[in-house]
């Protein structure tokens, strides 16, 4: 299968010409032809003949205009991560999320979770111009997505007018004058310096040339700070996202790249060449008539197979249940059996965890300096919510530390001094 790369420029701010670059690729990853800086104008007549229906298209688009952003998921909602994703990064969303295309690019086990986020408008204006190109394509992503890295690995990518910076944990673009805040930026933050011990500097030829000293600056820079440093000079920033780009979808059975054509944007599958029509309908009666037959055959398989499990079910709710003489309804009788259960578990739930905490009360009660303001528990989360007065705030510190040894999880919510007491809230959940 070949693979047609084309990357989007931004448009230039002195000129309506809008540009891309493209290249175009064996199934081997070996380069056919392409070209740089190319008007869109003139993209139709070089590509003319060349794409074929087994060819797939890879859209690189200008990352500047998507946004990156990590969130923490809480593990109750992973299971639903999907339904639950725009709530969780609309406060890290300057636009209203209604009006922006969401889509997620990996789970960490800690639950740190990257998105990605385009406007639907740039989606749109994109897929505009790739009708005007007479291209469909299969993957659109960021520049910053097509770069590969190891988990403990830093890619800076240079050229004369743009930076890309890609980690486990960080994912930027920017003008290359901002360069010297950008690794500021990196080396203040904890979290990204996390396990970094090597870096990789990618640099095009022009950079490597006309800021020689700028990049030796900062290959010492990373090896001042104990990191292993490899260089690595590319004839132009697109043939080094053609080189990563080739490498994972050509080769890679997991391709790492994030593809932002899902949900209403993804693509449609084309018609290929099957011979004429008349013998594809014929084709298609065919398959009609031996679905029916296959769907008769499964029904009645299924509706015997259906009865056995039905006795079954009813034997082993007998077993179960033997004080139910009569079923009516095995479905609804064993429904209000588990709800019935369920009730008190939470019942029991609450009894066990107010058992731990009452004797911590008790053995820290002390009327002059402690008094138990209100008790609220909530079924839905497990959680007890405790409102106390205390004299001292490091009284509170202490139960919570008490209670933690107990295997109780502890959040002190609120501490506010009025007069003479310290009035605090407290969460206190199942696990710690």
């Amino acid at each position: 299968m070949n693979l047609l790369i084309v990357n989007l420029h931004d448009k230039n701010a002195l000129s309506e010409v809008q540009t891309l670059d493209w290249a175009l690729f064996d199934a081997a990853g070996k380069r056919q032809q392409g070209n740089y800086q190319v008007a869109l104008e003139s993209f139709d007549d070089m590509i003319a003949g060349k794409v074929g229906e087994q060819m797939s298209c890879l859209l690189i688009v200008p990352a500047q205009q998507v946004l990156i952003a990590q969130v923490q998921v809480p593990s109750k909602q992973r299971r639903h991560l999907q339904k639950f994703l725009p709530f969780l990064v609309e406060e890290v969303i300057a636009e209203p999320i209604e009006e922006m295309h969401l889509v997620l690019s990996h789970l960490a086990a800690d639950g740190t979770a990257e998105v990605l986020a385009v406007n639907h408008s740039n989606m749109k204006f994109w897929l505009d111009q790739c009708a005007q190109l007479n291209i469909a394509p299969h993957w659109l992503t960021p520049a910053t997505s097509v770069i590969t890295c190891a988990p403990d690995e830093l890619v800076v990518c240079l050229d004369e007018k743009e930076v890309l910076i890609k980690s486990a944990r960080v994912s930027l673009t920017s003008s290359v004058s901002n360069l010297p805040n950008l690794i500021e930026l990196i080396a203040a933050d904890k979290d990204a310096q996390a396990g970094m011990s090597q870096v990789r500097l990618v640099s095009t030829q022009a950079f490597a040339e006309k800021q020689a000293t700028q990049l030796s600056a900062l290959q010492s820079q990373f090896e001042s700070e104990g990191k292993s440093v490899v260089l690595e000079i590319s004839p132009s920033l697109f043939d080094y996202l053609c080189e990563q780009a080739c490498h994972q979808l050509l080769t890679s059975a997991k391709p790492s790249a994030v593809n932002l054509l899902t949900a209403a944007y993804q693509p449609t599958l084309q018609r290929n060449g099957l011979g004429s029509w008349r013998l594809l309908g014929y084709v298609a009666a065919v398959c009609v008539g031996l679905q029916l037959l296959f769907n008769v055959g499964i029904g009645l398989y299924l509706e015997n197979k259906g009865r056995a499990v039905e006795q079954q079910v009813v034997q082993r709710y007998r077993e179960l249940f033997p004080q139910d003489g009569k079923i009516v309804d095995v479905k609804i009788q064993m429904r209000n059996h588990l709800q019935q259960a369920h009730e008190f578990d939470a019942d029991t739930d609450f009894l066990q965890l107010m058992s731990v905490v009452g004797y911590q009360i008790q053995a820290m009660n002390q009327p002059q300096s402690l008094q138990i303001q209100q008790v609220r528990y909530d079924e839905r989360q497990n959680s007890l919510m405790l409102d106390m007065d205390v004299r001292q705030i490091q009284q509170l510190d202490q139960f919570k530390q008490e209670l933690s040894e107990q295997g109780l999880a502890v959040t002190i919510l609120s501490a506010t001094e009025e007069q003479q007491w310290v009035k605090g809230r407290l969460r206190i959940d199942r696990e710690a």
